[in-house]
């Protein structure tokens, strides 16, 4: 069946929206833990994909949830030697990362 000819139907927006509220009470923990920790908000994207499935007329329901649930510090500390020579000749003293 041609994509023209799928319908998509209100079961289809009710279901969706079924699965999106199922997702959000499955991770409402995470969630809370997320929100308790975070420094000023946290972003939740909800997602929901509709393409055409094998059987004629059938739609794939697929619908995701994203956000951060820990908070991620890095940080990288280089130390550089001005005195340093090169090992080879043409080349800049290269940096030690620690």
């Amino acid at each position: 069946m041609a994509r023209n000819e799928i319908i998509i139907t209100q079961e289809t927006i009710n279901k969706a929206a079924d699965d999106l509220r199922t997702l959000l009470e499955t991770h409402a923990v995470a969630i809370g833990q997320a929100y308790i920790t975070c420094e000023n908000e946290i972003s939740i994207s909800l997602s929901v994909k509709i393409q055409p499935s094998k059987g004629a007329g059938d739609v794939d329901l697929i619908t995701g949830i994203s956000f951060t649930k820990d908070k991620i510090r890095d940080s990288i500390k280089t130390t550089l030697d001005p005195n340093q020579k090169p090992l080879f000749k043409g080349m800049k003293p290269a940096a030690v990362t620690k």
